[in-house]
């Protein structure tokens, strides 16, 4: 690949190095707003679905994951973002696994694999409107999918772009119905969070 091809991979991958940053300064506000500690969880391996560019692994490799498994959704990634998620993959200690599903589908495959288990945190983080449902279908589904993976005290956090008034009461519903061995809680608009999603939704695993 000559040096014009490569340039823009280069600025891509250094951007997604920034942006890991704000992300992870993000996610310890979420973290210390919940009460849980970011590098502990971390540390027991961490799964983040829809990674598009990366930075949810530049922002969590500083806290020396056990394993880090990062989902990049196929119908939406170009060329570019699997270049810079291979390079952050070959580069990273442990080595980081991109796998190429939806976030459907990534912890069901993980779960049917049987060799991820006792993870601290999973994450979907920033949610656009095309995987949004009205009964917050999606969530649960995905949620769910966590609760079979996570450690004891581990969690899953997901979030959305926009936190209008129906989505948080679409929200307000997945948490009054409940799931099974999650306990689940809302942050709304967290000052310093922003970049995570204004509208986060976050399980517990109990038990």
């Amino acid at each position: 690949m000559n040096e014009t091809a490569e340039s823009p991979i280069g600025e891509q991958i250094d951007k997604a190095v920034k942006n890991g940053d704000v992300l992870r300064y993000a996610l310890e506000v979420i973290a210390e707003a919940s009460g849980f500690s970011l590098p502990q969880l971390v540390q027991k391996g961490a799964i983040c679905a829809d990674v598009e560019y990366g930075q949810e692994g530049y922002a969590l490799l500083p806290f020396h994951p056990k394993f880090l498994i990062l989902g990049e959704a196929p119908s939406q990634s170009t060329k570019r973002e699997k270049l810079i998620s291979g390079a952050l993959a070959a580069f990273s200690e442990p080595p980081v696994t991109v796998k190429r599903t939806c976030p459907q589908d990534l912890l069901k495959d993980l779960d049917r694999e049987g060799t991820v288990h006792d993870v601290g945190l999973i994450t979907w983080l920033n949610i656009f409107f095309e995987y949004e449902d009205s009964d917050g279908g999606e969530f649960v589904h995905f949620a769910t999918s966590s609760e079979k993976l996570l450690a004891r005290g581990g969690r899953v956090v997901m979030s959305l772009i926009e936190n209008d008034e129906s989505r948080q009461k679409m929200i307000d519903t997945v948490i009054r119905q409940g799931i099974p061995g999650l306990r689940l809680s809302k942050l709304v608009g967290l000052r310093g969070a922003t970049d995570t999603g204004n509208l986060i939704l976050i399980g517990e695993k109990l038990g």
